[in-house]
């Protein structure tokens, strides 16, 4: 068997077919490589258990990340939720507003054994939250979260969790 050779512009190196395509197989793997490169996580948090005790869950990154415990809805006015986040180790009250207008929102956190309770409160277009700071789910402790809205009913509380 005859291999042909292929003379590069340069005129001064002799490549074979064979040693081409191994170049390009060699190129495509580095390209492919770089493109699967390991993706960065989807989101961090500003701080991790226990230190995020009194931190806003939604800018320290807790919330994107934490779960539902609870949550009670007033029709047409607003869904009340008790949060929590493993990775922060912080349960807190997160009151959204469902009314297709404006209204004033209070949330509001209660802890028993030991006691903590935290509130908050602003005006909010439609869809958007307001947060209670979050504190720390301490061992043998339950919590709760209430919500005040404009539109009655006027509070609403989730069951201790």
């Amino acid at each position: 068997m005859q291999s042909s050779l292929v003379r590069s512009a340069s005129g001064n190196h002799i490549t074979t077919p064979m040693q081409i395509a191994l170049a390009i197989v060699l190129a495509a793997s580095t390209l492919l490589l770089a493109m699967a490169r390991t993706p960065e996580p989807a989101y961090a948090v500003g701080c991790t258990a226990p230190n995020c005790d009194g931190y806003n869950p939604n800018s320290m990154g807790c919330d994107a990340i934490g779960t539902t415990l609870d949550s009670r809805t007033a029709t047409g006015s607003h869904v009340v939720e008790l949060r929590y986040s493993s990775t922060c180790a912080t349960t807190w009250a997160r009151n959204t507003n469902l009314n297709a207008s404006g209204q004033n929102l209070q949330a509001v956190f209660n802890r028993i054994n030991p006691t903590k309770n935290d509130n908050v409160s602003g005006y909010t277009s439609s869809g958007q939250r307001v947060y209670t700071l979050q504190w720390n789910r301490v061992a043998g402790s339950t919590s709760r979260a209430c919500g005040l809205g404009d539109i009655a009913p006027p509070n609403i509380c989730t069951g201790y969790r």
